[in-house]
């Protein structure tokens, strides 16, 4: 039975791979996996106080709570109250990130490569 692989993005296990493999990293892995599972743990529980989250150069996470109802559109007679509430994460891309981004985008078009990855990915 062939096992299916999911990209699950940028990992604490990917993170911590490339930092080790930095020149300028003088850390050994598991300090670095430990920092940054850390970083993470904070991250979330920051989020679930209702506090923002600040990445240089990558942005601004922010849980924002929605509150929606119908506006007095007519509704199902079973569901006369369909007004809920939740939770939802706004993220705001700083400036520099959306203009790499972009010149990425525009170089890997000109190459014939659809997307933001790389030739070598």
């Amino acid at each position: 039975m062939n096992k299916k692989t999911y990209d699950r993005g940028f990992t604490v296990k990917r993170a911590t791979e490339q930092i080790y493999k930095r020149e300028d990293n003088t850390y050994n892995k598991k300090t670095i996996k430990k920092i940054l599972k850390m970083y993470a743990e904070e991250c979330m529980e920051t989020l679930i106080n209702g506090g923002k989250i600040n990445i240089k150069g990558v942005g601004t996470i922010r849980p924002n709570i929605i509150h929606s109802v119908h506006c007095g559109l007519p509704v199902m007679k079973d569901r006369e109250d369909s007004s809920y509430t939740v939770a939802r994460l706004n993220i705001c891309t700083s400036d520099i990130l959306k203009e790499q981004l972009k010149e990425r985008l525009s170089e890997n078009l000109e190459k014939g490569i659809d997307g933001l990855k790389g030739e070598e990915e």
